[in-house]
């Protein structure tokens, strides 16, 4: 069980929050003073979820409060929360001027796989030190995968249930009876497979040919998955 502090002025993200890391001892601050007061009040926290913006749009009191956890508690890891996806150099830009392991775009991250990051940025080895542009590239790479990932299980996971309804039917009725649910089954177990693989290759990249090896795995496993269900879907 981690100390976590979760700096956010959003109540329905702490509630969220507060379910995706049921386990851990999760202190929650919706104002630049409450987390002041907590991060100075307690021991240091294993890690700190701020959002960027706390009071107003683009106030940027959250990074105010990254500032201090870099400069008087370096051993609390720090992750970004923000509603805004950082575009171009703006991702890198928050790396480097926060030194911060990984951001959490609200909105395009599901609770799980929320507890995922906080879960990896937990157990990643504090003494194996990674340059902050490889850490933006990881992140960067790591939204992509969650994003097309989560698109394409949701198609799976449409096309079996309408698989399994159409094998339900009389055979003169079913749309497709050569080829059906088994062979989305196949592609899910695949799927699972090669999505597990790309996990643990981007879990333990650490320099720049190891992101590029991921990003060139992803682009193989995204391009596979294309073809296999755009020709399941089309008939083929």
């Amino acid at each position: 069980m981690a100390r976590i502090i979760y700096v956010e002025d959003e109540p329905v993200w702490l509630d969220l929050t507060r379910s995706a890391l049921a386990g851990h001892q999760v202190d929650f601050a919706g104002s630049f003073r409450e987390a002041v007061a907590l991060i100075q009040e307690n021991a240091p926290y294993d890690l700190a979820l701020v959002d960027l913006n706390l009071e107003e749009d683009d106030d940027r009191l959250g990074g105010e409060v990254l500032d201090l956890l870099r400069m008087d508690y370096p051993s609390t890891r720090r992750i970004v929360v923000t509603g805004r996806p950082p575009i171009g150099g703006l991702r890198a830009n928050i790396f480097e001027r926060y030194a911060v392991e990984d951001i959490i775009i609200k909105g395009r991250t599901t609770l799980p796989d929320l507890r995922k990051i906080v879960t990896e940025v937990l157990r990643t080895d504090s003494s194996v030190k990674v340059a902050q542009d490889v850490k933006a590239r990881k992140s960067e790479l790591m939204q992509r995968y969650r994003d097309w990932h989560g698109h394409l299980e949701s198609i799976i996971r449409t096309m079996i249930t309408e698989a399994q309804a159409d094998a339900r039917k009389p055979a003169r009725a079913r749309r497709a009876p050569d080829m059906g649910q088994r062979r989305w089954l196949l592609i899910r177990e695949e799927f699972v497979r090669q999505s597990s693989d790309f996990e643990r290759a981007i879990s333990r990249a650490t320099s720049t040919p190891d992101i590029t090896a991921a990003s060139e795995q992803l682009d193989s496993m995204m391009s596979k998955f294309a073809d296999d269900t755009d020709g399941m879907r089309s008939g083929g």
